[in-house]
């Protein structure tokens, strides 16, 4: 069992029965210097998605059942909205996974509430 899969565990028994009503996701990690895209390395890219998106998802997706279970049924990923503004300053691995934040944000949106848009 991953420390996310027992967490959520915890959190259900905590909940005793019933449901999450509101799930808050503050996911991030930056680096200390943003280099350009050309010059920043593999592994920096792949630890922002790793933490920003993959980990998000995995603790979203862990406690969606409690979360429908719930409720309110409210999920706040927490991201910044300047992600698309601030490519241009060079922080394109932060950027890039930010915004990926927010097209998977949008998707679940719709499958939860697939009239919104």
């Amino acid at each position: 069992m991953s420390d996310i899969q027992a967490a959520a565990e915890e959190v259900k028994k905590l909940l005793g029965g019933k449901g999450l009503d509101i799930l808050i996701n503050n996911i991030g990690i930056g680096q200390e210097k943003y280099p350009p895209a050309d010059l920043t390395e593999l592994h920096i890219f792949r630890e922002q998605f790793e933490v920003n998106v993959i980990g998000n998802q995995l603790v979203t997706l862990a406690l969606l059942p409690l979360l429908r279970a719930g409720n309110r049924k409210i999920l706040a990923n927490m991201f910044s909205f300047l992600c698309s503004f601030l490519i241009i300053l060079g922080r394109p691995s932060w950027v890039q996974s930010h915004i990926t934040m927010e097209e998977i944000n949008g998707s679940l949106r719709h499958m939860e509430h697939p009239k919104q848009r």
